[in-house]
């Protein structure tokens, strides 16, 4: 969307995928992992290379690239419903540097750019609760733990406290050891910015490509190169490097090797499973636990969706218990009171089946880079690869949300039947899930240019919201044309947009300059 400008970026280099020394992952595509300091330590840009089969976002590149990297540590954060935001990047030799690092617990608390609320939730900003006094030592034990892991995983993110903490300024190292040549370090989000650009092999640096994604939904094409080039001057972006003309394969400065890891299993085999409701390169599990007594019990059905904005929980559920007739659902005020399963598919639900389990529906999250499984509720976000379990706990018991055995369900082939009131497709019987309105044919599309105005096409209907990157509101507008211009005058920075029609999202993230 918007180039580099810099003097020194007409001499950027291309990435030569022969001469990349470090890989990550295994498959047959290939992508590069480009990353720039601009500290003051060097000129350098360094290069990893990361290979896959399917589908890998860049968040995928750069978690396995760190993981397996001796010397490279990022710190990442939840931060809604775009995923994960890199909040900040270091190379030193065996990860010396995260010795080092400090959390200046004061200054955050206390800054007035932080909308993070560290004794009392910020309500407005959706926060739910808050870590006070425990937030020093969880961010120890992130950072200790992330000496094996590579990824610092921020503790304070969206997931936990509704909002996260955007602190990443406030990640430094120690005073003594700030100017050490042998350790780089660069985190920000106020003062300064991990700009992400998308470029390609062959392809000069100096022409990639702003990245409207955040790297959760940024999707890896064979060749794909990821650059992340950090920007010091958040005002003057005319005056951040361009990319580098030397590039690092070796990092023999840093005794850069790679140690294959084993990944962390998952409640459920991804590959097992049968039956998909939704579309798209993004996926998760949704398992369905009756706890009746009844066998099979954990039902594992599998849910896509694509976008820059992961989808709900309660749209997940929705979408696939519409999706296979074999579900029987009762609502009442839109909340779950029963679910009934036709085990033999025969089109009737007979004492053998779950014969519509009652009782409490809870949501439970597995998700990846989280520590323990918890409670949700439907107006989280699903995020790719997660967990989500449907369980039902009866009067006088305690949630069960374990998973044992799972069968990995096939959609059920049965019939329409208009005169079956439990069937969800059944217009005369309101208080079923019914269909997901249809999703919009038209093709929309939203384009920024440098001076912040926005270029819309197909978006007649939509509603459109613009936040600054903390996720505050800086400006609405709807969409009334087939073609639109709108230039809300937010200032120079970085911004999102977000466009929603019915169950249609569409977003992009842009700089003003």
């Amino acid at each position: 969307m918007l180039l580099f400008t810099s003097a020194g970026a007409v001499m950027a280099e291309k990435v030569d995928f022969d001469k990349i020394v470090h890989w990550a992952g295994t498959g047959e595509n290939r992508a590069a992992l480009v990353i720039q300091f601009n500290d003051g330590k060097d000129d350098v840009a360094y290069v990893w290379g990361y290979r896959w089969n399917g589908t890998a976002s860049g968040e995928d590149m750069l978690r396995e690239v760190a993981a397996c990297s001796s010397s490279l540590s990022a710190l990442v954060q939840y931060t809604g419903s775009m995923g994960s935001t890199l909040d900040g990047i270091g190379i030193s030799a065996n990860r010396k540097l995260l010795d080092h690092l400090e959390y200046d617990f004061q200054s955050a608390a206390i800054d007035g750019q932080v909308s993070f609320g560290y004794f009392e939730p910020n309500s407005l900003m959706g926060q739910t609760s808050a870590p006070g006094n425990e937030t020093p030592q969880l961010v120890k034990t992130a950072i200790e733990a992330s000496k094996t892991k590579g990824i610092i995983e921020h503790p304070l993110n969206a997931r936990r406290y509704g909002y996260p903490a955007y602190d990443y300024d406030f990640w430094l190292l120690s005073a003594n050891h700030k100017e050490d040549p042998d350790l780089h370090w660069q985190a920000g989000w106020y003062n300064g910015y991990w700009s992400y650009w998308i470029g390609s092999e062959g392809q000069e640096l100096s022409d990639a490509s702003y990245s409207g994604l955040g790297m959760s939904s940024a999707q890896l094409t064979p060749g794909s190169v990821n650059l992340w080039n950090y920007a010091s001057d958040m005002v003057n972006w005319e005056n951040n490097p361009g990319p580098s003309s030397n590039l690092d394969y070796a990092m023999t400065d840093y005794g850069e090797k790679m140690i294959p890891h084993e990944p962390e299993p998952y409640a459920v085999d991804f590959d097992k499973i049968k039956y998909w409701a939704g579309e798209g390169e993004k996926y998760a599990a949704l398992v369905i636990k009756f706890n009746d007594g009844k066998s099979p019990d954990c039902l594992v059905t599998g849910y896509r969706w694509s976008g820059g904005w992961d989808d709900t929980v309660s749209t997940m559920i929705t979408n696939v218990l519409n999706g296979d007739k074999a579900f029987h659902v009762t609502l009442e005020n839109g909340v779950i009171v029963s679910i009934g399963y036709d085990t033999d598919c025969d089109g009737v639900i007979s004492g053998d089946d779950h014969n519509m389990a009652s009782g409490k529906w809870d949501i439970y999250a597995d998700y990846r880079n989280e520590p323990e499984i918890y409670k949700v509720t439907g107006a989280s976000f699903v995020n790719p690869r997660a967990v989500i379990i449907l369980t039902c706990t009866p009067a006088g018991k305690e949630p069960d949300y374990t998973i044992e055995n799972p069968t990995y369900i096939e959609k059920a082939d049965i019939p329409d039947d208009p005169d079956n009131p439990d069937n969800p497709d059944n217009p005369d019987n309101p208080d079923q899930p019914g269909a997901v309105e249809d999703v919009d044919t038209a093709a929309p599309s939203v384009k920024a240019s440098a001076d912040g105005t926005v270029i819309l096409s197909g978006c007649n209907g939509y509603v459109f919201t613009i936040y600054d990157l903390s996720g505050r509101e800086v400006s609405s507008f709807g969409c009334h044309d087939d073609v639109m211009t709108y230039n809300p005058r937010t200032g120079k920075g970085l911004f999102i947009i977000q466009g929603k029609s019915k169950n249609k999202i569409i977003t992009l993230k842009y700089i003003v300059k």
